[in-house]
């Protein structure tokens, strides 16, 4: 969700007289806000600018609206795959592969090249969906 509606939820938390939790998720090196165990996960990506027409999602931009993704992470669900290095040294070389480019011609520098080749996949179809047409007004008691 963007920010925005994460700030929505909060403020009626606030206003209701309760906060959401704060705990640590398998995968994430911080500790994330959750609603009834569920993750809540900010994403700079999602516009608040979305148009609603007719009860569904019509443009990306020239509303006030936005939307929630919600994702099941799990083997059976959504996830990420990426390329095997069998000659890897560690579990971090399988996944990314250093390249010494070598000098730069026209500059006191020396360039690597990081390379990775990751996917996600949806194994479920019940695994992510989107609610879409959500105001800064929704969050009211």
């Amino acid at each position: 969700m963007s920010r925005r509606t994460r700030r929505g939820i909060q403020k009626l938390a606030v206003s209701q007289g309760w906060d959401l939790a704060l705990t640590n998720v398998a995968g994430i090196d911080r500790q994330v806000q959750t609603f009834n165990e569920v993750p809540i996960l900010p994403c700079d990506f999602i516009t608040d600018t979305e148009t609603i027409a007719s009860s569904a999602f019509a443009a990306k931009t020239g509303g006030t609206a936005s939307s929630i993704f919600a994702c099941r992470l799990a083997e059976d669900g959504l996830f990420g795959i990426s390329a095997d290095d069998p000659n890897a040294q560690d579990d971090l070389e399988r996944i990314i592969q250093i390249e010494e480019v070598g000098a730069l011609e026209t500059q006191d520098a020396r360039r690597t090249r990081l390379k990775a080749y990751t996917a996600l996949c949806v194994k479920a179809s019940q695994a992510i969906g989107r609610i879409d047409g959500i105001s800064s007004g929704d969050w009211t008691n």
